[in-house]
């Protein structure tokens, strides 16, 4: 199947607005992003530049089948199901990956509507608000504030974020070390 092909197949997952067929397309793209990790490493090291990777970095270019833009309309359906951590550990860790690839899907968080979006996981009324959901959002929030820091002070973000930390509501299982894991 052609890489287009695949992510056409991954967009319209994600925009199905069906729970079910946005977690498939998560997964989906997290198996495409976990399959150009190798050629993203060989490129940053020897500069040898792979057709797979560079198709995929042409189709985000594209409004049709860039991979952000088709996140952020997952992310409300996950924001309306309530009941998915998992989902929204995988998506996040898709989409941070996909900024750090491909700079250029952070314009689209120049939008009130796709900032505000994504710090709607950050309220302690979300039912999947968690820990790991806070620390989840605050590193995608990081690499989509690289350039975009004005965006998130209109919607009092900083406030957000920390409040994560402090509220007493937030939900915890187990102890976890988390670790933000990330290169710019």
């Amino acid at each position: 199947m052609l890489l287009s092909s695949e992510l056409s197949e991954i967009t319209d997952k994600l925009c199905s607005g069906s729970f079910n067929e946005a977690a498939s397309g998560v997964a989906m793209l997290d198996t495409v992003l976990r399959s150009l990790v190798p050629a993203i490493k060989n490129s940053r090291t020897s500069g040898a530049h792979d057709a797979r990777l560079a198709e995929f970095l042409a189709c985000q270019d594209s409004f049709q089948l860039n991979m952000a833009s088709a996140l952020l309309s997952a992310y409300t359906t996950l924001l309306e199901s309530g009941n998915s951590t998992s989902t929204i550990l995988v998506a996040n860790r898709s989409l941070q990956g996909l900024l750090l690839i491909h700079s250029p899907s952070r314009n689209i968080f120049s939008r009130k509507c796709a900032m505000r979006t994504v710090l709607s996981f950050l309220e302690p009324s979300y039912p999947s608000y968690s820990t790991e959901v806070c620390v989840s959002v605050v590193s995608l929030l990081v690499h989509i504030l690289l350039k975009k820091h004005g965006q998130y002070e209109s919607f009092r973000g900083l406030r957000r974020t920390t409040a994560c930390d402090s509220t007493s509501s937030v939900r915890r299982a187990r102890p976890v070390d988390y670790r933000a894991d990330f290169t710019v």
